[in-house]
């Protein structure tokens, strides 16, 4: 009689994320990747069969305190509460902020990220950010790009030949970028501030593609994604 053999996990296109999650009134989260599901998975193949995608060489990113005199630099925040991370990639400045209630520092709570290219390394008003994170008593992080647009793997030409390559690295700089805001948010989990299993990105338009494409080259780090006029 033959061997049987492990069959392999054969990489699932993004539309096969499934499960609806309700986050907060007015948000429809659908549920990424299940975190255990690449436990069973043999021979690894790609990011978006198993997982985040190989570490890259960006540097670690840093809280500032004072906007850069670069050209396009990152707005940094002063406000309580609030923590501005700045990081160079290549010819920019990368930068995204987060948010903790000073009041709620003793729980592990969601926590929301949100991407918004538009605000070109300027900060989102810190009073909308203080009312969403005490509405729905979570934490939040604030994504944005230095050139106003996200950086899309593959000239956005991602198609049934090639999906299994838009997580590398060398295919988008968001790659790192997102790597750097992963590396806080495990430094706020440890922290005790953010619940691992509530991880949640939402966003809206081009901002809506992007939660799309971070929700596929880190399964394993997102429980759920809310979209918005995407396009």
């Amino acid at each position: 009689p033959t061997t049987p053999t492990t069959p392999t996990r054969q990489p699932q296109p993004v539309a096969s994320m499934h499960k609806l999650v309700p986050l907060f009134v007015g948000f429809i989260l659908v549920a990424c990747s299940n975190r255990k599901a690449a436990d069973t998975a043999t021979q690894p193949q790609s990011a978006t069969q198993t997982g985040s995608p190989p570490q890259s060489d960006a540097v670690a990113p840093a809280i500032c305190t004072e906007r850069s005199s670069t050209e396009g630099g990152c707005e940094c925040s002063g406000e309580d509460g609030f923590d501005t991370y700045r990081f160079t990639q290549g010819e920019h400045e990368r930068c995204f902020t987060t948010y903790v209630d000073p009041q709620t520092t003793g729980e592990r709570l969601p926590l929301v990220i949100e991407p918004d290219s538009y605000t070109t390394n300027a900060l989102v008003p810190p009073d909308g950010v203080r009312t969403f994170a005490s509405q729905f008593n979570v934490r939040r992080i604030d994504l944005t790009s230095p050139t106003g647009n996200w950086d899309f793997p593959l000239d956005n030409r991602v198609n049934e030949d090639n999906y299994t390559t838009q997580c590398d690295p060398e295919n988008s700089t968001e790659i790192a970028y997102l790597q750097g805001v992963f590396a806080v948010v495990d430094q706020m989990i440890e922290d005790g501030l953010v619940d691992e299993d509530k991880v949640y990105v939402a966003g809206f338009s081009q901002g809506s593609v992007f939660t799309l494409f971070a929700a596929t080259c880190f399964p394993d780090r997102i429980t759920g994604i809310s979209q918005g006029g995407a396009g």
